[in-house]
């Protein structure tokens, strides 16, 4: 193999759908993988193992998959949504009509029980977000590899187009809609929303989308790091 494979961990088909193209013109001569999960592994109350190993376990299943070794890897990313986790428990609210519904400063349930369920997912999701925020790489066959996390807020279908409630069924389909409509590139488009300024791109940036993104309601305003995927993107390719 003469390129290097940036491995790209999704949560969904949409991320996937939205994404995939404008990663593989981003990073140019690097081969770009996308890995859909079909679930959130950073919420996952089966997962008994703490978050580190079990995102390595991911990438351990990809490889074995694909036939990839770990020193193929040049790079591994994962996007989440963070489903607003970094709230107060006082902002998830018992409201019976509207059942599980995310605004801009509440997460609603319908009961006493849902909102216990709500708020100990928050506190592992959060948790499990804040460490792999902080962690620069993993270790594989004896190869580090490089990692970043990056998020939408409070998902995908929020920051693009301004939903936060949308049926799972119909995230793909819109997904393909936003695509085909766009008249801009994804990169500026996300600009609009980013957590840090195009003025304050300093070596600093990435730690302080994270922290940004763990203050007050953050985590429910429509707000994406990525922008600073594309901007990694882009020095790697200068070097």
């Amino acid at each position: 193999m003469t390129k290097k494979v940036v491995l790209v961990l999704v949560e969904g088909e949409a991320e996937e759908t939205v994404l995939t193209e404008y990663l593989e013109e981003v990073f140019g001569d690097q081969e770009v993988f996308i890995d859909v999960q079909n679930g959130d592994v950073l919420a996952d109350w089966n997962q008994d193992k703490n978050v580190k190993n079990a995102i390595g376990d991911v990438i351990k299943a990809y490889l074995k998959k694909t036939k990839f070794r770990a020193s193929d890897l040049k790079w591994v990313f994962q996007i989440t949504d963070s489903d607003g986790v970094f709230i107060a428990n006082d902002h998830v609210k018992v409201d019976e009509q509207k059942g599980l519904f995310y605004d801009e400063s509440a997460i609603f349930v319908s009961d006493i029980q849902k909102k216990r369920q709500i708020e100990q997912r928050n506190e592992k999701k959060a948790k499990n977000m804040k460490v792999l925020s902080t962690t620069s790489h993993f270790n594989l066959e004896r190869v580090k590899i490089p990692y970043n996390i990056y998020y939408f807020s409070t998902n995908l279908d929020h920051v693009l187009w301004d939903e936060r409630n949308e049926l799972q069924h119909q995230k793909t389909r819109k997904a393909e809609q936003f695509i085909e409509t766009l008249e801009c590139t994804l990169e500026e488009f996300l600009w609009t929303y980013s957590a840090i300024s195009q003025d304050e791109l300093t070596e600093q940036a990435y730690k302080e989308s994270w922290t940004y993104l763990s203050e007050e309601v953050n985590s429910l305003k429509r707000v994406t790091n990525v922008t600073l995927l594309f901007e990694l993107a882009r020095e790697q390719q200068n070097k």
